[in-house]
């Protein structure tokens, strides 16, 4: 099995700030994506925020939090993620947003060599996968990539 050296967040709410966070704390680095730089700016000012609130808890020292950090970058260029190890999706709930993100990123993963396989997973966290009534939405969502394994 290969290193994971780099991992894709694609949407920097509540949920993707989350995400990244607790990968950058295992020692891993991140980049978290989103469409607008004031939505990658207040993902970015959550991490920082609970991470200084674990400060004052004495969870982490200030030295930890700037560690955690500086293996977190954001941004608003897809191309980002392209030479990603995995790519976790945490964007909001809407069917099309969803499928057009999931073309985007299987066109960015096209441009890689499938053997050896250096290709990135994806990683669908959605509510979309927790529900049986939309998880027919998930498999459809997927079937309009050009990839149909990796996820």
């Amino acid at each position: 099995m290969s290193q994971i050296n780099k991992i894709g967040v694609i949407g920097a709410g509540n949920m993707g700030s989350g995400i990244a966070q607790k990968i950058a704390q295992e020692g891993l680095n991140v980049v978290v994506v989103d469409i607008k730089d004031e939505y990658v700016e207040r993902g970015l000012g959550i991490i920082k925020q609970l991470l200084s609130e674990g400060v004052e808890r004495k969870i982490f020292t200030a030295g930890q939090v700037e560690e955690i950090f500086t293996r977190i970058t954001g941004t608003t260029d897809f191309n980002a993620v392209a030479d990603a190890d995995l790519v976790i999706e945490a964007v909001f709930e809407d069917r099309q947003v969803k499928s057009e993100l999931f073309k985007k990123l299987d066109q960015l993963a096209l441009r890689k060599p499938f053997w050896p396989p250096t290709h990135p997973v994806f990683l669908c966290v959605s509510s979309l996968s927790r529900h049986p009534v939309l998880t027919v939405s998930l498999v459809s969502i997927i079937s309009t990539t050009l990839r149909k394994t990796g996820f």
